[in-house]
């Protein structure tokens, strides 16, 4: 994903001319060969009719536009499609991640007040955040299985025992298997006394956890389906032949070789342009620059399981009444849209810090503070390779290597 700066007027020269992203160095492989080759077209009709004007070029003229229209349907039509899929799989990704942080977050305010069972709660929410960061990562890489490269991390999972390991390891469908740990993790607390909460209440949990996994197999259809092939390849033949006959037509219609070359070069630029855009929006995973950050929404994702487990998120604020009324408080003034760049800041700092811990061996055991002191840090790690060193690719759900 590529952010960038219009400016006030939409015309900020650093945003027209960044290639980054862009489709206009593809668009303009077509167009200049298309404005040089209608230029010079004309020039040879010239010769060949000794400057004398084509009596049919109004008929020629009539059928250029009846077909400009009907392909830039088509291409339109291609466009809204691929922006529909495209903002339809933003919104879809940031409510999975809402939803199940929103299930982690009810479960943490659902547990026992009471102190003998401390550790019995540090024990269940240490738990609760590594499977909720994995369960995310594994469907973000589920989405984004066409990029290979593609750097994920994922609170520490080396205290997982080893059978629950090798069993996700060789199991393609690990969102469905986290899934059902958590679920299964809720239920066992509840029996032992940390989740006080009658059924009816803690249901919600459960509704959020499923609602996520329902979210996922809609984040699957942009994922898995691209647009149907015999649009897409009767949408690519029809502008090559429009590519081949458009400098024809225009040197026959014009009368100065000037505006046939530039005829043909907007005709070609305009419709290869939407074109690409399409293509380039109506797969929101993958490699390209403009689809949707995965890697940032993970990290997103751990930073606020991280949280979690803090002490001060583990009880409401005191407020100090000295009175029975309630005034309107002095405005807040929030600068550079404060909480926002805190949460950036906030995630990259996360990031470098996981980063260097797995070079030194002695930050990995440093404690959580708050409600996990004491236990081993679930410090945050790449996920290029599952525990014990599996790589991920090997692993992969059966759709990319059918793909592949």
């Amino acid at each position: 994903m590529i952010n960038y700066d219009a400016g006030y007027l939409g015309v900020n020269p650093n945003f027209l001319f960044k290639a980054t992203g862009s489709v206009a160095l593809r668009t303009l492989a077509w167009a200049i060969p298309n404005g040089v080759i209608g230029s010079a077209l004309w020039f040879f009709w010239d010769w060949m009719d000794d400057g004398k004007k084509n009596p049919d070029s109004a008929s020629v003229s009539q059928m250029l536009g009846s077909y400009n229209f009907v392909l830039g349907f088509l291409v339109i039509f291609r466009v809204q499609l691929a922006y529909e899929r495209f903002w339809s799989a933003c919104i879809c990704t940031h409510e999975l991640r809402a939803t199940w942080f929103s299930a982690a977050s009810s479960l943490v305010a659902f547990v026992s007040f009471d102190e003998d069972k401390s550790q019995e709660i540090n024990k269940f929410f240490n738990i609760l955040v590594r499977l909720v960061s994995l369960i995310h990562q594994a469907a973000c890489e589920r989405l984004d299985y066409e990029n290979q490269g593609a750097e994920y991390m994922i609170l520490e999972t080396d205290s997982m025992e080893k059978e629950a390991k090798d069993f996700l390891q060789s199991s393609c469908d690990r969102c469905e298997i986290i899934e059902q740990w958590l679920e299964k993790l809720v239920v066992q607390n509840m029996r032992n006394g940390v989740l006080p909460i009658p059924p009816p209440i803690i249901s919600r949990v459960f509704g959020d956890f499923s609602q996520g996994i329902l979210l996922l197999g809609d984040l699957e259809v942009y994922s898995d389906f691209p647009l149907p092939f015999p649009f897409a390849q009767m949408t690519a033949i029809l502008l090559l032949f429009h590519f081949f006959i458009t400098p024809i037509i225009a040197s026959l219609i014009m009368y100065n070789w000037r505006w046939a070359g530039v005829f043909s070069f907007t005709m070609t630029f305009c419709l290869w342009a939407l074109n690409y855009i399409a293509m380039e929006i109506e797969r929101p995973f993958g490699k390209t620059k403009n689809c949707l950050p995965g890697p940032d929404l993970q990290n997103e994702m751990n930073r606020a399981c991280m949280l979690l487990m803090e002490k001060r998120m583990q009880m409401p604020p005191k407020f100090e009444m000295t009175g029975t009324g309630i005034s309107y408080m002095k405005k807040v003034e929030h600068a550079n849209n404060s909480e926002k760049n805190l949460r950036r800041t906030a995630t990259q700092e996360m990031v470098t810090q996981a980063r260097e811990s797995l070079t030194d061996p002695a930050e990995k055991e440093t404690s959580f503070k708050g409600m996990g002191e004491g236990l081993p840090r679930s410090s945050v790690r790449n996920s290029s390779t599952l525990p014990d060193g599996v790589p991920r690719s090997s692993v992969r759900n059966s759709r990319a290597s059918k793909d592949g």
